[in-house]
């Protein structure tokens, strides 16, 4: 991620791979998820994307970022199934 003056682009693009993965889990999710289960899930995901547009001060720098960004990332890089083939299609 670029210094802190591409902070705000970054996330946008940040929030946009975060709304493919509500979509993901929302259309595509795990056969053994419940409605709560996709509610939690989905609002954890909500709450970062809101965390990576508009940080508190003392977190819109590049370590904060990629801590962020692995927590989204995380479940679409070490899963499988079609929530994850579809987040990848999408993203791309």
């Amino acid at each position: 991620m670029p210094p802190k003056s591409n902070y705000d682009e970054q996330a946008k693009l940040l929030a946009q791979a975060t709304d493919i993965a509500i979509s993901s889990f929302e259309y595509y999710p795990p056969d053994d998820w419940n409605e709560n289960t996709i509610s939690y899930i989905t609002k954890t995901y909500s709450d970062w994307r809101e965390d990576a547009l508009n940080p508190k001060p003392q977190f819109k720098n590049i370590v904060s970022f990629k801590y962020l960004s692995n927590e989204i990332f995380t479940y679409f890089q070490e899963g499988s199934g079609t929530p994850v083939d579809n987040f990848w299609s999408e993203l791309n």
